[in-house]
Order: C-alpha cells, then sequence, then structure tokens
C-alpha cells in the first residue's frame, strides 16, 4: 500500500488529538471514585477501569489521531509489562507532559534531553522515598489496586500461607465466587518463541490445560526430524501439543505457526535450555529426548510424552501447573548435589532450583453471576497480584497522586525539564481530585504539611499510617514510560502512514 509522508503540523496536531481521546477515556477511571468504561466487543464486551485495556479498544478512523492512540497505548502497556499496574498514571502523566511542553520556547531536542535528565532525577527522588513494605502492609497495596478489601486480604492470605516468591495464577470458576487453592507447579523465566502462539490477548499470553508436553534438548533441525512425533500424535488423536526444545530452527516454528493459524494442528513451541528444561521436563513428566536418555528423535514413543494441567506462557515466563512425582525426585536430586557441593553460589543456584520445584503454585479461582462481572474481577485481581510483588521488590510510596506531588514541589529550577515535570506530576493527584467531584486548587492548599489527601474519605491524612500506599516501582515505570513516549511525541517531525481509503 502506498503511504503518505506529511511535514505539516496538522498531521502532528491530528497525532495529539488521538492521545488527548485516549487519556480523556482513561483520565475518568483513576482514583477511589474513578469510574468504569463500558468496552462493547464481539467476543466479549467488558466493565473495566483498567487503563491498558480501555486505551487497546481504542481504534481511531483518522490514521494520524490512531498513531497518538498507539503512542498511549505503547507507553501504558510498556508499564503494565514492567510492574503490572500503573497504566492509567502512565496515560495521565504521558498527555500532561507533552501538554507542558507545548508551552516551552526551546528547541525539541533540547527540551528532550532536559526532560531525561530530570525524569533520572525524579526517579532518584522515588527511590530516596520508598520504604521497604510490611507484611501488614500488604493488603493495603493490593486492595488499593483491586479497589477490595476482601481481595486484598485474599492475595495477602495467598503470600502469608505460602511465602513471598510463589506465583499467583487466576483463572474462571464455574461456581459464582471467588477462591483459591495451592496446587504443584513451577514458573521459569522463558517465554513462548512466537507471539503467534498467544491464545489470551488482554494477556498476551499462550494457556492450555490438559495437554500433551514433548521435550528434547537435540536441535530440531528440518520438519523430518519430527515426522515420528507428528505420525505418534496423528495415531494417538492428540491435536495439541507443547514443544519444549533448546534449539529449534526458524523454517520448523514456521511451519508449527503456520499449522497452528490455519487451524490444523495446536502447539505452543518454548525454547529453553539447560537448567530451565531439565525443571520443566521435571514438572511436566516428559523425558528428554536426549543424548543423555540416549533417545532419538526418531525413536520418539507416547511414553516419552508428558501432561500437564495447565501452562502458562508469555514472552518472558512460563507457568507449569502440574502434580508431577518427578519434580519431587528432581528437588531430592538438587538437595542431594548441595550437599556435595562446596561453592556458595552453586549451593544457592541448586537452593533455588529445589526450592521453585518445592514451592508450588496459588491459582484464584474467579466466578461471577455474569460475565462481564467475573472478567472485570479478574482484571481487577491480575493488577492487584502484580502491584504486590512490585512492592515486596522495591518497596511503597505514598498512593493517591501524593508520592508525584510531593516531588513535583521538590523541582523548583527554571529549565525546560524541571518546569514541565513540576506541572506534569501534579496531574494524577488532579484528576483523583477532579473524579471525586472536587476542586483541585482548594483541596491542596488546605493540606497541612507531610499529609495527603484521602480521596476516598475526603480528608487529610498520614498516607502511609493510613494504608494509601503505592508500589515504589509502579510509580517509577509510569514516569519513565511516559516521558519517553512524550518525548518521541516532541520531537517527531515527520508523520508516514498508509494512504486514508475515503471510499472505504
Amino acid at each position: 500500500m502506498s503511504k503518505q509522508v506529511n511535514f505539516s503540523r496538522d498531521a502532528k496536531d491530528k497525532i495529539k488529538v488521538g492521545i488527548d481521546i485516549v487519556v480523556k477515556s482513561i483520565r475518568t477511571t483513576i482514583g477511589p471514585k474513578g469510574r468504569n468504561a463500558f468496552i462493547d466487543d464481539q467476543m466479549q464486551p467488558k466493565i473495566t477501569n483498567d487503563g491498558k485495556t480501555i486505551a487497546n479498544s481504542i481504534t481511531l478512523e483518522d490514521k494520524f489521531e490512531n498513531m497518538g492512540a498507539w503512542l498511549v497505548k505503547n507507553a501504558a502497556g510498556q508499564t503494565d509489562d514492567e510492574a503490572g499496574d500503573g497504566t492509567s498514571t502512565t496515560s495521565v502523566l504521558l498527555k500532561a507532559i507533552i501538554d507542558e511542553a507545548q508551552k516551552r520556547p526551546e528547541s525539541p531536542m533540547d527540551i528532550k534531553r532536559s526532560l531525561i535528565k530530570w525524569g533520572d532525577k525524579v526517579n532518584e527522588y522515588i527511590k530516596d522515598m520508598a520504604k521497604p513494605v510490611k507484611d501488614n502492609q500488604l493488603a493495603n497495596v493490593a486492595t488499593i489496586s483491586a479497589e477490595d478489601e476482601t481481595i486484598g486480604n485474599l492475595i495477602t492470605d495467598i503470600i502469608n500461607k505460602v511465602g513471598r516468591r510463589v506465583p499467583i495464577n487466576v483463572e474462571d470458576n464455574v461456581l459464582p465466587q471467588i477462591e483459591y487453592e495451592i496446587s504443584q507447579g513451577l514458573e521459569t523465566n522463558v517465554g513462548f518463541a512466537h507471539h503467534a502462539f498467544i491464545n489470551n490477548i488482554r494477556n498476551g499470553t499462550a494457556e492450555l490445560e490438559n495437554v500433551r508436553v514433548f521435550a528434547t534438548d537435540r536441535r530440531i533441525s528440518s520438519l523430518p526430524d519430527l515426522m515420528v512425533l507428528l505420525q505418534l500424535l496423528e495415531t494417538n488423536k492428540i491435536t495439541t501439543l507443547v514443544i519444549l526444545a533448546s534449539d529449534i530452527d526458524n523454517a520448523v516454528l514456521g511451519t508449527l505457526v503456520n499449522s497452528k493459524s490455519a487451524g490444523m494442528f495446536n502447539s505452543l513451541v518454548i525454547q529453553a535450555r539447560n537448567a530451565d528444561l531439565e525443571d520443566m521436563v521435571a514438572m511436566s513428566g516428559a523425558t528428554l529426548v536426549s543424548e543423555l536418555t540416549g533417545i532419538k528423535l526418531s525413536e520418539v514413543k507416547l511414553e516419552h510424552l508428558g501432561k500437564v494441567e495447565r501452562i502458562v506462557s508469555s514472552n518472558k515466563k512460563t507457568l507449569i501447573i502440574n502434580n508431577s512425582p518427578k519434580a519431587k525426585e528432581k528437588e531430592e536430586t538438587l538437595r542431594a548435589m548441595v550437599e556435595n557441593t562446596k561453592n556458595i553460589y552453586e549451593k544457592k543456584f541448586l537452593n533455588d532450583r529445589a526450592d521453585k520445584l518445592a514451592g508450588g503454585v496459588a491459582t484464584i479461582k474467579v466466578g461471577a453471576h455474569v460475565d462481564t462481572e467475573r472478567e472485570y474481577q479478574k482484571y481487577k485481581i491480575e493488577d492487584a497480584i502484580n502491584a504486590t510483588k512490585s512492592a515486596l521488590e522495591e518497596g511503597i510510596v505514598e498512593g493517591g497522586g501524593m508520592c508525584l506531588y510531593r516531588i513535583s514541589n521538590k523541582l523548583k529550577g527554571n529549565s525546560a525539564g524541571e518546569v514541565i515535570l513540576r506541572n506534569a506530576l501534579k496531574e494524577p493527584l488532579r484528576a483523583i481530585i477532579e473524579n471525586c467531584n472536587e476542586d483541585y486548587t482548594s483541596i491542596v492548599k488546605k493540606l497541612p504539611n507531610k499529609k495527603g489527601y484521602d480521596a476516598k474519605n475526603d480528608k487529610a491524612v498520614d498516607m502511609i499510617k493510613a494504608g494509601i500506599i503505592d508500589p515504589a516501582r509502579v510509580t517509577r515505570c509510569a514516569v519513565t514510560n511516559a516521558l519517553q513516549s512524550a518525548a518521541n511525541y516532541i520531537t517527531m517531525e515527520v508523520c508516514i502512514t498508509d494512504k486514508q481509503d475515503d471510499k472505504k
């Protein structure tokens, strides 16, 4: 398709219109008195106040405006990937930084350099203000993210029972209630080999249940290498398979992707090596096709395949839920290896692997009387889990927009970056207050020193003591990603997109 190249101010203004439309849709949801968005979807209409979900649901007819919508989606999505929450704050900050930057007389590149310099300073302030999260504060973090005290207490109960490192999975419940169970499982830091395996669009994950698993550390260099396996699957009417492989040729991977897309054969390929592969094989109950086991690709039999209850794979992680005796055996082997090694780093590595195999997986089952309510609850629970994990990793800061508000008051200089951020960092608090139908200026003028605004109860409180807290990591990622995307817009001079099909 031919392209249109536009150097005019009109094109950039249209991109800003797209940004404004998306952020305005998200802004009304922020804070304890924010409202929801109702999103029409052919597959499943949904009600949500999740910034990323709202942004991803918006596609604008004008191509330049849609480029602006993409900038918001990209910034919010990056924060979601890194911190698991804070997508609404990211979006509000993005628009605020752009609005303030457009008032400046400096050149775009000078503004960008100044923004990056002072953005780094803001992140230093966030780290300095962060405090380690205490056990009794975890429920507050989860409750604020989920906007539900019951869910906050549920997540805290799980962490207290099974430990801070145990992964928490979310799935549907056939009953109209929310409950959880602890099962055997493993989470590793390797993900799917290609995005085409994704079947959960919202989470960007590939999810399969009661599926067979084939594992090998031999190189799969061509399709004939898998011929015996494919014939075995056809004979036993197995139409879905997880492939754990240390090395697979791109041509073979492409064939499997095309077969899945065409609905011919459903597969999920995960490339894992060494310890990750060994532990995933143990959890799946498969037999590794390897020189070590003496099994060739041409000798694969049905008994060599494992089977897992559930597998969830993203581009960075894979979670396997399964009751596997081989996992227990692997754990015991690793414990024995710990006893026989003197290297302290090797001991720690082996102990970590054994702990992961023994730790298990918590699964929160979400049910409701209507589908829209169930999906809404799932989104909020997933955000709350991610927020809690972020708090455990980097600590907590004042919530309700107060952390960024206090940092904005520390920026007293006149450089472009300082002035822009001094005004923009106040915007999340302003949005929260305005969503309470209150006047921002009168509220902040009345705030006593060292107190923050409790938007839910309309009063000044000690934010940390009141449990109105945010994960420092969420706040930091929101600032960083909003700033980077704003800098991209500010320095934009030429816009290139497909030609508009007016007849269509």
